[in-house]
């Protein structure tokens, strides 16, 4: 004897506009990648991530991020500026040419494909009661991505006729193009790299390249003193602004440190190897 359960439908809660950001690590998974590489990989995103969302105010509450293993979708669902999504492409691709600009060993140096989208999709909250987003829109946000070329930027022709009369933009914007993905037309745009972020990789070099040195070991962190400068891999050059003792009982030491556009306080041990002499 079968039980028959009644399901009510689910009231839906009403659609919200978001902006789509959706990154992915070029050639994740190649052969010459250790696991090793691509969790650092991943971290280094992370926090290039991190960073600009920060440097953006880009607040918890107006966003959701979704990973997707060699990547991430980055939702955008608060007010902001109408380009606030390109702001950030761009932002992310400036610190990713950056980071790669100063590291030299094969398996760190990562490059990105970058689609942007923006939809009217359903916020909705899933099996964990994280908030996620459902749509067309993420869908197709996901799908330009196979339209990119590495360190690309792939715009959905919506945002497109959007901001195409922007200065910034209206003189990068490559000729539309379509590509039958999964049986649909999708028409996009591409910008190329180095579109506006206010440095060339030539001029990072020349400015940091001679000074950045070796990663910090433990016996460098012991010898750091408040107003010594430190190199991070993501947020630039860092001033120590406080410093605790060596303790017996655990490696590092407690410090804070001062960037442009941040205050991290941490105790530093350097196991990700981020931090560099600055010499």
């Amino acid at each position: 004897m079968s039980i028959k359960v009644e399901i009510p439908p689910k009231e839906l809660p009403e659609r919200t506009f978001v902006r789509y950001v959706f990154l992915d690590v070029v050639e994740f998974t190649r052969a010459d990648r250790s696991d090793e590489d691509m969790a650092r990989i991943i971290l280094t995103l992370n926090e290039i991530v991190e960073h600009t969302l920060v440097r953006l105010k880009i607040l918890n509450e107006d966003r959701i991020i979704l990973p997707t293993g060699d990547g991430m979708c980055i939702a955008v669902t608060g007010k902001s500026n109408r380009d606030i999504h390109l702001q950030l492409a761009l932002a992310i691709r400036g610190s990713n040419d950056g980071y790669n600009a100063l590291h030299t060993r094969t398996g760190e140096i990562f490059q990105l494909r970058t689609s942007v989208h923006q939809s009217d999709d359903f916020v909705l909250l899933d099996i964990n009661t994280n908030r996620n987003v459902f749509g067309h829109g993420i869908n197709t946000a996901a799908r330009l991505l196979s339209a990119c070329h590495p360190s690309h930027i792939v715009v959905s022709h919506v945002v497109h006729d959007n901001t195409c009369r922007d200065p910034q933009y209206m003189k990068h914007y490559g000729p539309e193009e379509t590509k039958l993905i999964k049986g649909q037309t999708y028409r996009y745009y591409s910008l190329g790299p180095g579109l506006g972020e206010g440095f060339s990789l030539l001029e990072l070099v020349g400015r940091y390249k001679s000074r950045v040195g070796a990663k910090l070991a433990l016996d460098d962190i012991y010898r750091l003193n408040p107003g010594d400068h430190v190199y991070h891999a993501v947020y630039g050059l860092g001033t120590i602004q406080t410093i605790g003792p060596r303790l017996n009982t655990a490696p590092g030491r407690q410090v804070s440190i001062e960037f442009p556009e941040r205050k991290h306080s941490i105790r530093l041990t350097n196991e990700k190897g981020n931090y560099h002499r600055w010499i």
